[in-house]
């Protein structure tokens, strides 16, 4: 029992020194959920610990890594077969590029796996090194350095992280020597030299620390290498970026944190033939948390080809023109979603059926054999034609269902009041639905709100994004006035939500058929507005200045009379196409520390795993009692002698697990008397003499039956005492 604390000291310190290594991914890499992979390899040091049995605790952590990959990159309940065979269709197809050597192509699930096994690794190696090998020097080396070039190179601030790598590490060190030379002298095992040992040696390495932290140090000897190896893009001025994170652009499925700045990124998304100019949706968010966007719910369904019954973006009043595009994803491109435009109707590719989130509006391909990641697929769709006239006729909700209207209205209760009050001015001379929208788009176009993609503050804990951006900053890139629009919009009671996807790109050519040739990259990743319209549908606005809405909007007098507000809204310079920054965690929030923001429903994933693997070990330690019992009930009322041979071994290892081990070349009999001696019985004796006649004389011990279950039932009940 001892020296299991011990153990568990030297796996606990084991713990904080990994967590060491997972620390500076939240300010160098685009993972938000850190806090996921540090409760990973606490359960696996844990499980390690505990000394549980493979086909106990491989399945408990082999659930834990696919329920959390599900939760990061999949929709729909963890249960459905649909994500199942959607990761299994993008294993392949990673392995497919393991094996070209094109590792830069791998998704994020894919990635998140990999890194997944290689904890789950490192925590087996940690063992060996640590309980039996005795030795952590290389490791502690190799995780100083580590940390040493992360906060050099990157934006990670590791003063902390040395003094708390000194003290562990050096604690560590001392532990795992006294532990050596314990062993090797055969010193028996006695708390009093550990606490002689230990208690000298953590007084030394906290003075030590203490005194390196407070004196005086000199300044830095040689000059800073960092300019020396990256670069920053500087504005007209010569300014430099501000202090936040900066991540490459483009498409990214995590909106919690917005903010930022961010670089361009012109790596290929995908090619477009179409018959016209129009913006590509991905999917739609509904909830506004003062931080970012997240998702409310998930309803799925799963569709052939025939798409549009399912997306219901339009009334079938609105006027439309039946159009075709066609679109070939490069294979960089790391997502498999489908990329469609507004009014889509039909899909037409090489998979079987279609994954269709009605909430978010996501479209995923699925198959239902083993088939190659879609390349390339044409879209039908029914481009819309909004009637001026019509929208302004739209004064209310009424009509429109009241779920929708709930959910598209929904504003967080810190949202500050003055965010409010600003919407009412905005729009307290309109009288309709589409002379409020468009009052709020221009706005931003009236008031000194800049386009800026390098100095975009992130906001604090107790500040608002979009408070912020409106009353402080009032710069930023489309995540800011897509967002900042849809929130004005909901404190005055329109449904309005946050859309995501890609602008129409850089024209290349025209074809031999007529068709539009563009290029769309992850510098053309872009937010928008959707505003709905009882009676009608789903209307886009675009409020990014510098960024004109290719949606038509036509009065009924004149059907090709474009909307003249959407013409004021176009620039006489054009400005670059902005993306959308990954914004998958950090490129979105300045460096901070510990604890994360995470989503209810993260932390109700983690609750949960976190209760079902406490429920196993609970079980599994108390084994000895349930399992027992159980046992004791069954043989009890068996008269079968064989069960009574397999009853007098299930009494053997219940001795065994409570510490009464038999020692090798141990007859039964001299086992058997030394268990009498110590519960001051001779039942194990009686026992074990009925167990021999058995076995070797082939007697029939039913005579004695009743006798010898009594027997037994009495030592078992001792053993679990």
């Amino acid at each position: 029992m001892k020296q299991q604390i011990v153990n568990f000291c030297l796996y606990l310190l084991s713990f904080i020194l990994l967590w060491e290594w997972l620390r500076p991914l939240e300010y160098s890499t685009d993972s938000i959920y850190t806090v996921i992979f540090v409760i990973f390899i606490g359960i696996s040091l844990f499980f390690t610990f505990m000394q549980l049995k493979w086909y106990i605790s491989y399945p408990v952590k082999l659930c834990y890594i696919f329920f959390f990959i599900h939760q990061l990159f999949y929709n729909g309940s963890v249960f459905e077969i649909g994500w199942i065979l959607e990761f299994i269709h993008d294993l392949r197809y990673n392995l497919n590029l393991i094996t070209e050597r094109y590792f830069g192509g791998m998704t994020p699930p894919f990635r998140t796996f990999l890194f997944f096994v290689l904890l789950w690794l490192l925590v087996y190696l940690l063992n060996y090194w640590i309980i039996q090998r005795k030795r952590i020097l290389l490791f502690l080396i190799l995780t100083i350095t580590y940390v040493a070039v992360l906060d050099t190179f990157s934006p990670y601030d590791a003063t902390y992280a040395i003094i708390r790598l000194a003290v562990v590490g050096f604690f560590l060190l001392g532990l795992l020597y006294f532990e050596r030379m314990i062993f090797s002298e055969k010193i028996p095992f006695r708390s009093i030299l550990y606490w002689k040992w230990i208690v000298p040696l953590l007084a030394m390495i906290v003075v030590s620390a203490a005194i390196g932290w407070l004196a005086p140090k000199a300044a830095p000897q040689w000059p800073d290498p960092l300019p020396y190896f990256s670069k920053y893009k500087q504005d007209g001025e010569g300014e430099h970026l501000s202090n936040s994170v900066v991540k490459k652009i483009g498409y990214g499925t995590n909106d919690e944190q917005l903010g930022g700045p961010f670089i361009p990124n012109d790596a290929p998304a995908f090619r477009a033939y179409v018959e016209r100019q129009h913006y590509w949706r991905v999917e739609t968010k509904d909830v506004y948390t003062g931080k970012g966007w997240v998702t409310s719910d998930r309803q799925f369904s799963i569709a052939n080809g025939f798409i549009g019954p399912y997306l219901n973006l339009t009334s079938s009043q609105v006027q439309t023109e039946q159009l075709v595009s066609t679109v070939e994803i490069e294979r960089e491109y790391p997502y498999q979603h489908i990329i469609y435009p507004l009014g889509l109707q039909e899909i037409s590719s090489d998979a079987d059926q279609y994954r269709i989130d009605h909430v978010t509006e996501n479209i995923f391909p699925m198959f239902n054999e083993s088939g190659e990641r879609l390349s390339s697929y044409s879209l039908k769709y029914s481009y819309p034609l909004f009637e001026i006239e019509k929208l302004q006729a739209i004064h209310s909700n009424e009509g429109a269902p009241k779920e929708l209207v709930e959910r598209y209205t929904q504003l967080p209760a810190s949202l500050p009041e003055r965010v409010k009050n600003l919407a009412v001015e905005i729009t307290k001379d309109k009288n309709n639905f589409y002379d409020k929208a468009k009052a709020v788009e221009q706005y931003f176009l009236k008031e000194p709100f800049v386009y800026e993609t390098n100095d975009v503050a992130v906001p604090e804990l107790d500040e608002d994004y979009v408070d912020q951006f409106l009353f402080e900053t009032k710069k930023g890139y489309c995540d800011n006035f897509s967002t900042s629009m849809v929130v004005l919009l909901r404190s005055v009671g329109i449904p309005a939500r946050w859309v995501k996807g890609y602008t129409p790109g850089q024209f290349v050519e025209t074809t031999s058929e007529g068709l539009e040739v563009y290029e769309v990259t992850s510098n053309n990743a872009h937010s928008w507005v959707e505003v709905y319209f009882s009676g009608i549908g789903w209307v886009p606005f675009e409020p990014t200045i510098g960024f004109s809405n290719p949606q038509e909007f036509a009065h009924q007098s004149n059907e090709n009379q474009q909307d003249s507000s959407a013409a004021e809204q176009e620039q006489s310079q054009p400005l670059e196409e902005e993306s959308q920054e990954q914004i998958d965690t950090d490129d979105a929030k300045q460096p901070k520390k510990f604890p994360f923001s995470l989503s209810p429903a993260v932390i109700v994933s983690i609750g949960f795993i976190l209760f079902i693997a406490a429920c196993v070990l609970i079980l599994f330690k108390t084994r000895n009692k349930w399992m027992t019992s159980w046992m004791t009930s069954f043989y009890k009322w068996n008269h079968d002698e064989k069960d009574f041979l397999k009853a007098y071994r299930l009494l053997l290892k219940s001795l065994e697990r409570c510490g009464y081990k038999r020692e090798n070349g141990q007859t039964l009999r001299e086992y058997a008397k030394q268990i009498d001696q110590m519960f001051g019985t001779n039942s194990m004796s009686q026992l074990t003499y009925i167990y021999e006649r058995v076995l070797y004389r082939g007697d029939d011990p039913s005579k004695e039956w009743e006798q010898s279950k009594e027997l037994w039932e009495d030592l078992i009940k001792k053993t679990t005492s």
